[in-house]
C-alpha cells in the first residue's frame, strides 16, 4: 500500500508539473527615442621604407584536372595581385596558389613584410588532365616602420574622389 501511495504522490507530480507551466513574455520599453550613435572614421597609412634593390621569388603548383593541387607548403596570403574584380577561371585557384607562394618566398629571403611595385611572370605548361604553374615574381623589399594617423580633412586624395563619387 505504501508503495502505491508513493507512486502515486509521484505520478500526480509528474501530472501538475506537466499541467502548470511557466511562461516569460519579453516586452519592449516603447518610451524613449531611438540610440543613435555616431562614429568617428579614422584613417591610418603606413610607414614603409625600401631597399633599393629587387628581390624575387619562384614557385611551382602542379594540378590535376583543375580540382587537386600540390606544390608549395607556405603562402602569403592577402595579397592584392592589382585586379579589382576575382577572375574565375578553372585554373584561378592553381594560379593564386603559385602567386602567394612566390611572393612569400621573396619576402621571407629578404626579410622584408612586402614587395613593393612586384611584377608576376606566370608559366603554364597544359596537358589537358595535368597543369604545371611556374610563378616568379619580382619586386623592391618594403618594410612596415609603423602606422600613421590621418586627420579627416588630410586623407589621401583617392578616398576623397572616392567619397566624391559616392556623395554624387
Amino acid at each position: 500500500m505504501k508503495k502505491m501511495s508513493f507512486a502515486l504522490a509521484i505520478a500526480s507530480c509528474a501530472l501538475a508539473s506537466l499541467v502548470v507551466s511557466c511562461s516569460t513574455k519579453i516586452e519592449a520599453s516603447k518610451v524613449g527615442s531611438p540610440l543613435q550613435v555616431e562614429m568617428e572614421k579614422v584613417y591610418v597609412q603606413p610607414i614603409l621604407e625600401t631597399k633599393n634593390e629587387v628581390i624575387s621569388g619562384s614557385a611551382s603548383v602542379h594540378s590535376i584536372l583543375g580540382l587537386i593541387s600540390w606544390g608549395p607548403s607556405s603562402q602569403a596570403v592577402g595579397v592584392d595581385y592589382g585586379f579589382s574584380g576575382k577572375k574565375i577561371t578553372f585554373t584561378s585557384p592553381s594560379d593564386e596558389v603559385a602567386r602567394n607562394a612566390a611572393t612569400y618566398e621573396a619576402t621571407t629571403n629578404a626579410k622584408a613584410d612586402v614587395i613593393l611595385a612586384p611584377q608576376y611572370i606566370l608559366t603554364k605548361k597544359d596537358y589537358v588532365v595535368y597543369k604545371k604553374i611556374n610563378c616568379e615574381v619580382k619586386g623592391y623589399p618594403g618594410f612596415l616602420k609603423g602606422i600613421q594617423v590621418i586627420t579627416p580633412d588630410a586623407k589621401p586624395a583617392e578616398t576623397k574622389a572616392a567619397e566624391t563619387k559616392a556623395a554624387e
